[in-house]
C-alpha cells in the first residue's frame, strides 16, 4: 500500500504524530473558510451544540492554569471549542478535566477528542471516568456525547473528519484536495503502522527502570496472593514466564488456576480498557488447567471492555491505581483478583 508524501516523510520530521496531524489540519482550516465551516458544523453536530458565527482555530493555545490543548476555536473573541488530537498516546494530567474547567465559564462550549476509529470505545470510557472522578456529573446527549453543565464532551475519528472535508472539497473547493489527501494518508499510516519514534530522553536509564515497574507489580501481587491462606494458595511447580508480549506469574487458588500478567498485546487492543495488568482464569481439573463452562459463563457476565482472550485463556482487566506506592498498588490488585474469585464462587454458573 502506498501512502501520501507527508506520511512518507513523517519519520524524518521532528515532533509527535499528533503535532503533525494537528498543524496540518489547522493549516487547512485557516486557508479555506468553507472547510473551516464544514469542520465546525461536523463537530458541533456530534456534540449537539448550536454555535452561531464563524470560528477561528489556533494551534496549541496554551493556558498556564489549564494546559495546552491541540486546537482552540474562538468565536467573536470568546473560547468556544477545544480539540485534542490523539493517536495512541495516553491522556495527560490535564485531559479532559482541566480542559472542561477552562470551558465552564462560557455558554455552549465543547471539547472534542479526535482519535483513530479503533480507539474510540476505550478512550471514550477513559474520558468519562476521568471526568466522573473529578466530580463532574454528566448528562447523556448521544452515544458519544455528554454534557457537563455548559460544556459538551465528545469524540470523533480522524477518518470521519477527513471523509467529510474531502467530500466538501471535491464538490466545492477542489484546490484543497491534495492537502487533505496528504493528511488522510498520514493518518492511515499512523493507524496501521503505529511505531512511535523515540525521543532522546527515552534512551536513558530511567526508561529501563520504568519498564521494570510492570514486572515488579506482577511479582508483588503474586506474593500477596500467597498470604491469603483461606484460598489454599500453591505455587509448587509454577514458574514465572517471561515472554515477548510481557510477563506472567501463576498460582493455584483453591480449584482455580490464576495468572497475574503484564501483557502488552491486551494493553494495545482498542476493544479493551487501557491497562497493562490482567488476570487469567482457569479451573484445575485432574491437575490440568482448563477453561471450563463455569469460567466461560462468568466471563460473559463481565463488561465487554473488561475481558479478553489471549492464547485461548480468558483474562479480566486489572485496573491499577495511579500515584500510589508499589505496596499499595499490589494490595489493590490483589483485592481485585480475590474479588473476581469470590464472584465466580458465588455465581450460579
Amino acid at each position: 500500500m502506498s501512502y501520501s508524501l507527508l506520511a512518507h516523510l513523517y519519520p524524518r520530521i521532528k515532533g509527535s504524530q499528533e503535532d503533525v496531524a494537528t498543524f496540518s489540519l489547522t493549516y487547512i482550516l485557516e486557508q479555506s473558510p468553507l472547510l473551516n465551516e464544514s469542520f465546525t458544523k461536523l463537530i458541533c453536530r456530534k456534540m449537539g451544540l448550536d454555535v452561531s458565527g464563524s470560528i477561528t482555530y489556533h494551534c496549541q493555545d496554551s493556558d498556564k492554569a489549564f494546559g495546552r490543548p491541540d486546537i482552540a476555536g474562538y468565536c467573536k473573541g470568546k473560547l468556544k471549542l477545544l480539540c485534542e488530537a490523539k493517536f495512541y498516546a495516553g491522556l495527560t494530567d490535564n485531559q479532559p478535566v482541566s480542559y472542561i474547567k477552562r470551558l465552564q465559564d462560557s455558554n455552549e462550549t465543547g471539547l472534542m477528542f479526535i482519535c483513530p476509529k479503533s480507539r474510540i470505545v476505550s478512550l471514550w470510557d477513559k474520558l468519562k471516568k476521568e471526568a466522573a472522578n473529578a466530580g463532574f456529573s454528566e448528562t447523556p446527549i448521544s452515544e458519544y456525547s455528554v454534557s457537563y453543565g455548559n460544556t459538551r464532551l465528545s469524540i470523533i475519528s480522524w477518518g470521519e473528519i477527513l471523509s467529510e472535508l474531502i467530500y466538501v472539497a471535491t464538490e466545492r473547493v477542489p484546490e484543497y484536495l491534495d492537502d487533505l489527501r496528504q493528511l488522510e494518508g498520514f493518518c492511515e499510516k499512523v493507524e496501521s503502522e503505529s511505531f512511535i519514534p523515540f525521543r532522546p530522553e527515552e534512551f536513558g536509564a530511567q526508561t529501563a527502570r520504568d519498564i521494570d515497574r510492570y514486572y515488579q507489580v506482577v511479582d508483588e501481587t503474586h506474593k500477596l496472593l500467597q498470604t491469603h491462606k483461606e484460598w489454599q494458595p500453591q505455587t509448587t511447580g509454577l514458574r514465572g514466564a517471561p515472554r515477548w508480549q510481557g510477563y506472567s506469574q501463576y498460582i493455584r487458588m483453591n480449584q482455580y488456576g490464576v495468572s497475574i500478567s503484564f501483557i502488552r498485546a491486551l494493553w494495545k487492543r482498542p476493544t479493551s480498557v487501557e491497562t497493562p495488568f490482567w488476570c487469567g482464569l482457569q479451573e484445575i481439573l485432574n491437575d490440568k488447567w482448563t477453561v471450563t463452562d463455569k469460567i466461560t459463563g462468568f466471563m460473559s457476565s463481565v463488561a465487554p471492555t473488561m475481558h479478553e482472550e489471549f492464547h485461548g485463556v480468558p483474562y479480566i482487566a486489572l485496573i491499577p491505581k495511579p500515584y500510589v506506592t508499589i505496596d499499595e498498588l499490589a494490595e489493590d490488585l490483589t483485592d481485585q483478583v480475590l474479588g473476581i474469585l469470590r464472584k465466580i464462587n458465588s455465581s450460579n454458573l
